[in-house]
Parts: structure tokens; C-alpha cells; sequence
């Protein structure tokens, strides 16, 4: 299906933030100690907005498939309603 290669591509790129964010809090003491919180922050926000990024096509085909089920089923009713 047309879904299915998009969402994983964005489904990778939740990942790999989500992998940064949880080695970044695993050793916050060190981050916090070199004052790399800047640093970090900075790579998680744009991990996030990558993120984003490769979500739109994902969610953009979504939205087409939704109306066009709707306007399918609009169409169904009226001539059957």
C-alpha cells in the first residue's frame, strides 16, 4: 500500500530521536558537567524537525485517502440516502 513506505520512513526518524533523547538523559550528569546541554538540545530540535520533515508525505497521502473515502461515502448516501 502507498502508506506503508512513507510511515516508516518517518517512523525511523521518531526512532532515532527518541534513541538520542534517551542516551542524552542516560548520561545528563556528563552532558550538565561539560555544558553540552546546548549541544544537545540543538541536535534533539533538529532531529525533531527532520522529523517532521519526513512526516508530511505520510500525512499528507493520509489526508487524501480520508477524503476521498468521505466524498466516496457522501456521494453513496445521497444517491442511496
Amino acid at each position: 500500500m502507498l502508506l506503508g513506505p512513507r510511515q516508516k520512513v518517518w517512523l525511523e526518524a521518531i526512532q532515532q530521536r527518541i534513541t538520542t533523547t534517551v542516551a542524552a538523559l542516560g548520561s545528563i550528569k556528563g552532558v550538565k558537567a561539560t555544558g553540552s546541554t546546548d549541544t544537545i538540545e540543538s541536535i534533539i530540535t533538529e532531529l525533531r524537525t527532520d522529523e517532521i520533515q519526513r512526516s508530511k508525505k505520510f500525512r499528507e497521502l493520509l489526508i487524501g485517502l480520508v477524503t476521498l473515502c468521505k466524498c466516496t461515502l457522501l456521494r453513496f448516501l445521497s444517491f442511496y440516502g
